[in-house]
């Protein structure tokens, strides 16, 4: 392409004002205008580079996100209920709540029977009520959700006394809480 340059130059009379267009295509100007013209090409090749990085990114992201399992859960008035069988028990259901952190069993009820080996009482606090509440503790137990989806080395609290009174707010047969940690390492 020619490359034009405009110059005004000052007329020697004073009152008037020469426009004049001159052309020029010297070697330097040519030079000028490929090495732009190759920085703005080196510049694309460094954005699509980054582009595709970015891309394949997003992809092993999805790939290893894939989902693992499906959970059915049920509706309890506004609670999200979950299946749960602890150390293989029979389902004990379980509120999933994400605002408390560890998996509380607030009552067992006549017909629920679970195997735990409690290591320890701990006192918990900040549930709500505020005040301080007595749990036995108990390790590396085995939470299955449904054929698929098992969480493994899971500790569960229980509670000594049942101060929720979860199955009798919610009309609904309740063994507990999920927490957050329930579902850690795992996107929902």
């Amino acid at each position: 392409p020619e490359i034009f340059k405009s110059q005004i130059f000052k007329s020697p009379n004073p009152k008037r004002e020469t426009l004049n267009l001159v052309i020029s295509d010297t070697e330097n100007q040519k030079n000028n205008y490929l090495r732009k013209s190759k920085n703005s090409h080196t510049m694309r090749r460094i954005l699509a580079l980054v582009i595709i990085i970015l891309l394949a990114g997003e992809l092993a992201f999805a790939v290893r996100n894939r989902p693992v399992a499906s959970v059915p859960f049920e509706m309890v008035g506004s609670f999200v209920v979950i299946n749960v069988s602890v150390n293989g028990s029979g389902r004990l259901r379980f509120i999933l709540d994400t605002g408390v952190r560890n998996t509380i069993i607030t009552e067992l009820h006549a017909e629920d029977s679970v195997d735990l080996e409690y290591s320890r009482m701990r006192e918990l606090q900040g549930l709500g009520s505020g005040n301080v509440m007595n749990a036995y503790v108990s390790d590396g137990n085995t939470f299955q959700l449904n054929r698929k989806f098992k969480l493994s080395n899971r500790s569960v609290f229980v509670l000594t006394d049942d101060i929720f009174n979860l199955s009798r707010q919610t009309g609904s047969k309740i063994n507990g809480i999920a927490g957050a940690v329930f579902f850690a390492n795992h996107v929902v």
